[in-house]
């Protein structure tokens, strides 16, 4: 199993997306950007909904979908796939798109995506904080709870925290496995 990374950045409230599931301009700040198209880079693979996907920074892709039945290859690119969790498991996806325990995949969300991977076991979660207010959107993780207290709940502890830029827009919290 490839190690697990996910990445959001989060509102005041922690919404991920406004509540028709479009990325809100106030939460593209350019320090988040570069370390969030930095560090996808350098995965090996990305996991994301079909709403999250950044075909040009990844090479292979595991596309989350409740269309297909279990695995399926993506049409448009021969290194991804579609994964229906409810009829694979995830290994089943790792294995068919080759990637080892020396290998990172990028978890990019969206909600349910962000969701499933707390039950697989992320090993680093990677929140970026802003003090934008989004008061109707998507959150970071279904159901209930500040995202510090989920992640918390699903044994990953703070780890780090830094600025990401000199005005102080983005608070980058590294969470890790306990």
């Amino acid at each position: 199993m490839p190690r697990i990374e996910g990445y959001a950045i989060i509102s005041r409230n922690g919404m991920i997306a406004n509540a028709d599931g479009s990325f809100p301009a106030a939460l593209r700040i350019d320090a988040d950007q570069r370390f969030f198209r930095a560090a996808v880079r350098r995965a090996d693979a990305t996991a994301h909904g079909r709403n999250s996907g950044l075909e040009e920074l990844s090479r292979k892709r595991v596309v989350l979908t409740r269309r297909i039945a279990s695995l399926d290859k993506h049409a448009a690119s021969a290194e991804s796939i579609l994964w229906n969790p409810a009829g694979a498991a995830f290994a089943d996806a790792c294995k068919r798109l080759q990637l080892g325990p020396e290998d990172t995949i990028a978890v990019l969300g969206g909600t349910d995506v962000f969701g499933l991977f707390l039950d697989i076991g992320y090993d680093t979660f990677f929140l970026s904080c802003t003090e934008v207010d989004l008061p109707e959107g998507r959150p970071v993780f279904p159901g209930a709870g500040r995202p510090q207290e989920v992640l918390s709940r699903h044994g990953l502890a703070l780890h780090a925290r830094q600025s990401l830029d000199t005005e102080g827009q983005v608070v980058l919290e590294t969470w890790r496995r306990a």
